[in-house]
């Protein structure tokens, strides 16, 4: 705590020196250090799967916030915003002076919310960034050090002050609301619905109840052990930057009771930390940005970093860029790319929560939660256009497509049948409202088989749209989530019920026929052949023979390691949604034993999956749809289907009961140049480092050498960069 008060003093009366008379940070680094600087970005860095591409290294930085190609930064006193479109080669925009020192950023819309040390909030309008204009400010008592807006509030963690909570409806005149003392020195804040998460110096995570802003209350709270500085939450973890400690990670599935799941010591001192999909980026003060995989939360594993050279304060992650608040450094924008197998062809962001799709020819629908219907034109995978919505009233959350007809599963509004035949102006043609919750359609002819939540299957007959009539129903005994009708049975996931299977052969009396309880929680179902896969919540794929519809049987499964959530099977593949892992490709040509050989972090919450051809459309969350392309021939290439007229950049897999095949081809004869990592991204083995002929080369991979579980291919096939993901079994 000394420690860290003597380093606060001298910052302090480094930045009086610096910034008294409002003399411009740029001006007092000479030229010499600006060049330096600069050369930087040219050298390879002490590094480990990440990069420096490009940065702004003419004055101290503190904080920093990305937004689209606009970077906001706290530049000792200044609010500078950067144009880093090109993130080599970084350019003001404008600036503005604030009274103290930046110490945290929060953008939202046209104003950017700056935590400024002793002078609290400062709301800074940035439409025109040429020129940005403080509106107005709140001076929060302390220091402030963070800041998190949510709609018309601000939250700033505000030192020996604790948590303050600040009505920002009127920008020119901010107002506070409430407040709440969170015991020592509250340094940072996240806000998830109605909790903030302030990291409290020597008191740890602190939950707050913020549901009634006038009068917060905490919930519960835990000791991360030394100094909290920063904390990230997602979803029932929060990431605390512990000083000294490193990073802390803490179940808060229970706010009244959290946990400590896991912890890494990062090295130095963590100051910042932000998540992304399964990774934890922490600003490490002298040791510069650690990269910590938290896919176990138990068990974290760094798996690169970049020391970049001065004193990592705070941290922002974009797509495969991390912009790092460097101190005396300034910002350094370092790419941490960690190439996968599977390209991303498009995406679109579908406003609310898109919960599940369904495509024909070139339309994708969506059901997209409290925005209902949306429908978007996939003509052109890579940029996807919306073309018309329907506002379903409720939570829009399966849908079914047949002819000009949408059926929508709309939780407590029933069935919304909606005409799509001028997808540019959908219209209602008819619903049916049985009054439950409404998780997921099918239709088969004149019949619409409804997922019902807790009322199971019902049966509804759309042979007139305007005038839908249920007709059957059968209580499944638990919780209906999803549906598939083939032949004469429906299929329904029924969470803790597992798989019914039910004869509607007569759709107004139907008859469960047998069913499957796989042990966990049945989310969605995919039927083909004789074969029933189930997406099963907390287990993975499940594969289930219903060849005999009486007994069936479970004969594979795979766990995809997070929360399954949907499925779709094409061809020998079933396709996994997961919630917390995205998109996860199975082989299942040999349905006793599956193998995963592809996969896609959506980065959201991966849920309703649809396929054509080889596009892959993704439900996913509020990160909207995904399209992605996923074009390996992973079942092989027969030997004579290799000429000396290949693609130069064709290279396939193909597994066998001993080894792992890997089938290369050239145009004509060059280098292959192939290593195999493990997870961690530490190189094992060179596989081939030689001359290829043209045509085709196969490399086997004895699976004896190594222990099941998860590996990575990089190299070089002449000219091609070689990246791919391969499963190992035993």
């Amino acid at each position: 705590m000394k420690i860290k008060i003597f380093i606060l003093a001298i910052v302090i009366l480094f930045g009086i020196i610096l910034f008294s008379n409002n003399i411009d940070s740029d001006l007092k680094i000479n030229d010499w250090n600006k060049i330096n600087r600069v050369n930087d970005t040219k050298a390879t860095g002490d590094s480990l799967n990440s990069k420096l591409v490009g940065g702004w290294f003419r004055g101290p930085c503190n904080a920093v916030f990305v937004e689209d190609t606009i970077a906001y930064i706290g530049d000792g006193g200044y609010v500078k915003i950067l144009n880093i479109k090109d993130v080599s080669n970084p350019q003001v925009l404008g600036k503005i002076r604030v009274p103290s020192f930046v110490e945290d950023i929060f953008v939202v819309d046209t104003f950017a919310y700056v935590a400024d040390y002793c002078d609290g909030l400062r709301i800074i309008n940035i439409s025109n960034p040429s020129s940005p204009i403080e509106t107005g400010f709140y001076d929060t008592g302390d220091f402030a050090y963070g800041v998190y807006v949510v709609d018309t509030f601000a939250y700033v963690a505000d030192g020996g002050d604790g948590l303050r909570i600040i009505n920002i409806s009127n920008p020119s005149s901010p107002i506070e609301t409430g407040f709440y003392d969170t015991g020592r020195d509250a340094y940072g804040v996240y806000i998830i619905d109605t909790f903030a998460y302030v990291a409290d110096g020597g008191d740890g995570l602190r939950i707050i109840n913020i549901s009634n802003p006038g009068s917060p209350v905490e919930t519960g709270y835990y000791n991360t052990g030394y100094y909290a500085e920063d904390v990230y939450v997602i979803d029932t973890f929060a990431y605390v930057a512990d000083w000294s400690d490193g990073l802390r990670i803490i179940n808060i599935s229970n706010p009244i009771l959290p946990v400590e799941t896991g912890f890494y010591d990062t090295g130095s001192y963590a100051y910042g930390v932000y998540v992304i999909d399964t990774f934890a980026y922490v600003a490490d003060w002298s040791d510069g940005l650690r990269i910590i995989n938290v896919s176990n939360p138990s068990s974290p594993v760094e798996i690169g970093y970049y020391d970049t050279g001065g004193s990592a304060e705070d941290v922002y992650v974009i797509d495969t860029f991390a912009y790092v608040a460097d101190g005396g450094d300034g910002l350094r924008i370092i790419n941490v790319s960690n190439p996968s197998s599977q390209v991303e062809a498009g995406f679109y962001d579908t406003g609310d929560f898109s919960e599940d799709v369904y495509v024909i020819d070139t339309f994708a629908y969506v059901a997209d939660g409290s925005d209902g219907l949306r429908i978007i034109n996939v003509s052109n995978p890579s940029s996807p256009v919306e073309t018309g919505f329907y506002d379903t009233d409720d939570r829009a959350y399966g849908i079914y497509v047949v002819d000009t007809f949408a059926y929508v599963a709309d939780y407590s509004d029933g069935l919304r049948i909606i005409n799509v035949s001028n997808p540019n102006s959908p219209v209602e043609t008819g619903y049916y409202n049985p009054v439950a919750a409404e998780l997921d359609v099918y239709v088969v002819d004149t019949f619409a088989y409804i997922a019902d939540g807790g009322d199971g299957l019902r049966i509804i007959n759309v042979s007139n749209p305007s005038s839908p009539v249920e007709i059957g129903y059968y209580d499944t005994g638990g919780q209906a989530y999803g549906v598939y009708v083939k032949d004469i049975f429906a299929y329904v996931a029924d969470w803790n019920a597992g798989l019914r299977i039910i004869n509607v052969s007569n759709p107004s009396s139907p008859v469960e026929t047998g069913y499957y309880d796989p042990g966990s929680y049945a989310r969605d179902v995919y039927v083909v052949d004789n074969f029933a896969y189930v997406a099963n919540w907390s287990t993975g794929l499940r594969i289930i023979n219903v060849s005999n519809p009486s007994s069936p049987v479970e004969i594979g499964y795979y766990d995809t390691g997070g929360s399954a959530r949907g499925v779709y099977v094409k061809d020998t593949f079933a396709y996994v949604t997961d919630l917390s892992d995205g998109l996860r490709i199975i082989n299942v040509s040999n349905p006793s034993s599956p193998v995963e050989i592809g996969y896609y972090d959506t980065g959201g919450s991966a849920r309703g999956v649809y396929v054509i051809d080889t596009l892959v459309y993704v439900a996913d969350g509020e990160d909207g749809l995904y399209i992605i392309k996923y074009p390996m021939d992973v079942t092989g290439i027969e030997e004579n289907k290799f000429t000396n007229n290949i693609s130069v950049n064709n290279y396939y897999i193909r597994y066998n009961p001993n080894t792992v095949d890997l089938y290369f081809g050239l145009k004509e004869r060059g280098k292959l140049n192939l290593d195999i990592y493990d997870k961690m991204g530490r190189q094992l083995n060179a596989i081939n480092n030689g001359i290829i002929e043209s045509g085709y080369t196969r490399i086997s991979i004895n699976k004896n050498d190594y222990s099941a579980g998860e590996y990575f291919i990089k190299g070089k096939m002449g000219d091609t960069e070689i990246s791919t993901k391969i499963i190992i079994i035993k």
